[in-house]
C-alpha cells in the first residue's frame, strides 16, 4: 500500500563459517524512482542503506537477514506498479532469486484503512443564463493521476426542449471538442479539471424557465458521479445589464367607428408566442354607452366566439399570438349621438402590460357604408288652420324620434298678411307649462320627448280685416333635422260658419 514499507527476507540455505557476501539489487518495473525510498537492509546491527554496488556482508552462522525499502505516498493516483529486489551470490553463496511486490494505491490494499488515491469526478453548476447565451461547467478531478483518465458525460434534458440547445462540448486543453456519442472524454495525465459548456439557442418564444443538466460518470479508476444543473431563463431576470426576455406585451387594437346596431370588432395581439398556455384578463369600459345598447363582449381564440367569463379572464392557447374580440351594438330608434366604449386587455403572469381599444358608435348618418344608421330626428309641424278672430291657433310640432338627450328646436312667427296687432304672444309647452317663446326662437326639448304644443291667440276687434294668414315655422338646430312651417287663417265669425 503507498506509503508503506516493503519488507523482504533473504535466505542463505546453509550456514557459513565464515561471512559471505551477496549483491542486492533494486528493479523499478513500471514504479516510478520517486515512489520509492532507499533500499536498506539488516543483518542484525541495524538497518543499513544498501551501498552503490549492492554487496552485502553476511555474518558468519547467519543464514538470513531482512531487506526493505519504503513507498512514498503522494495524492497522484498511479494504479498498481510492481518492483522488485534481486539477491545474487557473491563467491561461495550460489544462485540468484528475486522477490517481488506490488504498491497499490486504488483502496485494495492491506489493513482497514488502505490507501486510496483514485481521483472522485465532480461537476460545477452553470447557474442561471440568459436564452441565447453558454452554460458552462467545470469537471474536477479529486486527484491527478499518472496516466490519462476516463470519464462519461451525458446531457439530460429536463424540461428544455432539443431545439433549444447547441452541442455539447469538452475541453481538456487542446480546444472545444464535441462531445463523442458515447459520452466518453479522455482526461491528460496529471490534468484535475477541464471545462465542459453548451449553447442555449435564443428565440423569439416565451418558454418560461428551462432546466437541463450535465452528468459527469467516473469510467475505470475514476470514482463516482455527479451532476451539475443549469436554469435558462428568458423573461427579464437573467444576469447581465440587457437579460434576455421574450415575455409577451399584449396590445389591442381599436375597433374605429361603427353604425348604431353593427358590431364592434377588436383584435388582440401578443407581440411574442409561448411555449405553453398564458392568460389575459379583458374588460369592457362602456364610457358614455348606456349598458342597454351594447350586446355581450365574446372572444375567439380559434375554437369559436364564447362569451367573456365575469372575471375576464382569456386562456390564449400556446403558440398563438392573436385574437378577436368583439360586441355588438344595439340598434334602436332613439338618437343618442356618438357614444364612445372601450375593451381594455391586461396580462396576467408573464403577459406583460395593459392597452385599450377604442371605439364610437354613431347613430347621425356619418357612419361607415353606403347605408349608415341615422336616428336624427327630423322635426314638422302641424297646421292650425281656420280659427275665429279672438281664438287660439294651435300647432303640435313632432320629432321624427326621440332623443337620448335635450335637442334644440327653433320657432318663428311669420305674420303673413296679418297685423302684428291681431296677434297675442308665441307660447309654447314641453309638458312644464306655456311659456313664452324667447326672442332668439330657441325651444329645448326634454329627453325622450317627441311632441310638443304651440299656440298663439289671435286678438277680437271691431275692425273687419277679412281672412288673415300667418304661420310657424320650426327649424332644427343641431341634431335635429329639417325645417316645416304650420299656418294658420283668421276670419270674422260672420264669415266663417265655425264654432
Amino acid at each position: 500500500m503507498r506509503g508503506e514499507t516493503a519488507n523482504f527476507k533473504v535466505t542463505l540455505s546453509n550456514a557459513s563459517e565464515s561471512t559471505v557476501q551477496v549483491e542486492l539489487g533494486l528493479n523499478l518495473g513500471d514504479t516510478e524512482a520517486g515512489d520509492l525510498g532507499t533500499l536498506e537492509y539488516n543483518t542484525g546491527s541495524g538497518w543499513v542503506a544498501v551501498p552503490n554496488d549492492g554487496v552485502v556482508t553476511v555474518p558468519a552462522g547467519q543464514t538470513e537477514f531482512d531487506v526493505r525499502i519504503a513507498s512514498i505516498d503522494d495524492a497522484v493516483y498511479e494504479g498498481p506498479e510492481d518492483f522488485s529486489v534481486t539477491v545474487t551470490g557473491i563467491g561461495a553463496v550460489q544462485g540468484s532469486d528475486t522477490g517481488t511486490a506490488t504498491i497499490v494505491d486504488d483502496g485494495a490494499g492491506p489493513g482497514p484503512d488502505p490507501d486510496d488515491d483514485r481521483p472522485s469526478v465532480t461537476i460545477s453548476d452553470a447557474g442561471t443564463i440568459n436564452e441565447g447565451d453558454t452554460a458552462n461547467f467545470k469537471v474536477t478531478l479529486s486527484n491527478a493521476s499518472e496516466s490519462t483518465a476516463q470519464v462519461e458525460l451525458g446531457l439530460n434534458l429536463g424540461d428544455t426542449e432539443a431545439g433549444d440547445l447547441g452541442t455539447l462540448e469538452y475541453n481538456t486543453g487542446s480546444g472545444w471538442v464535441a462531445v463523442p456519442n458515447d459520452g466518453v472524454v479522455t482526461v491528460p495525465a496529471g490534468q484535475t479539471e477541464f471545462d465542459v459548456r453548451i449553447a442555449s439557442i435564443d428565440d423569439a418564444v416565451y418558454e418560461g424557465p428551462e432546466d437541463f443538466s450535465v452528468t459527469v460518470t467516473g469510467i475505470g479508476a475514476v470514482q463516482g458521479s455527479d451532476t451539475g444543473t443549469a436554469t435558462i431563463v428568458d423573461d427579464g431576470t437573467g444576469p447581465g445589464p440587457d437579460p434576455d426576455d421574450d415575455r409577451p406585451s399584449v396590445t389591442i387594437s381599436d375597433a374605429g367607428t361603427i353604425n348604431e346596431g353593427e358590431t364592434a370588432n377588436f383584435k388582440v395581439t401578443l407581440s411574442n408566442a409561448s411555449e405553453s398556455t398564458v392568460q389575459v384578463e379583458l374588460g369592457l369600459n362602456l364610457g358614455d354607452t348606456e349598458t342597454g345598447d351594447l350586446g355581450t363582449l365574446e372572444y375567439n381564440t380559434g375554437c369559436g366566439w364564447v362569451a367573456v367569463p365575469n372575471d375576464g379572464v382569456v386562456t390564449v392557447p400556446a403558440g398563438q399570438t392573436e385574437f378577436d374580440v368583439r360586441i355588438a351594438s344595439i340598434d334602436d330608434a332613439v338618437y343618442e349621438g356618438p357614444e364612445d366604449f372601450s375593451v381594455t386587455v391586461t396580462g396576467i403572469g408573464a403577459v406583460q402590460g395593459s392597452d385599450t381599444g377604442t371605439a364610437t358608435i354613431v347613430d347621425d348618418g356619418t357612419g361607415p357604408g353606403p347605408d349608415p344608421d341615422d336616428d336624427r330626428p327630423s322635426v314638422t309641424i302641424s297646421d292650425a288652420g281656420t280659427i275665429n278672430e279672438g281664438e287660439t291657433a294651435n300647432f303640435k310640432v313632432t320629432l321624427s324620434n326621440a332623443s337620448e338627450s335635450t335637442v334644440q328646436v327653433e320657432l318663428g312667427l311669420n305674420l303673413g298678411d296679418t297685423e302684428a296687432g291681431d296677434l297675442g304672444t308665441l307660447e309654447y309647452n314641453t309638458g312644464c307649462g306655456w311659456v313664452a317663446v324667447p326672442n332668439d326662437g330657441v325651444v329645448t326639448v326634454p329627453a325622450g320627448q317627441t311632441e310638443f304644443d304651440v299656440r298663439i291667440a289671435s286678438i277680437d276687434d271691431a275692425v273687419y280685416e277679412g281672412p288673415e294668414d300667418f304661420s310657424v315655422t320650426v327649424t332644427g338646430i343641431g341634431a335635429v333635422q329639417g325645417s316645416d312651417t304650420g299656418t294658420a287663417t283668421i276670419v270674422g265669425r260672420w264669415h266663417w260658419s265655425g264654432p
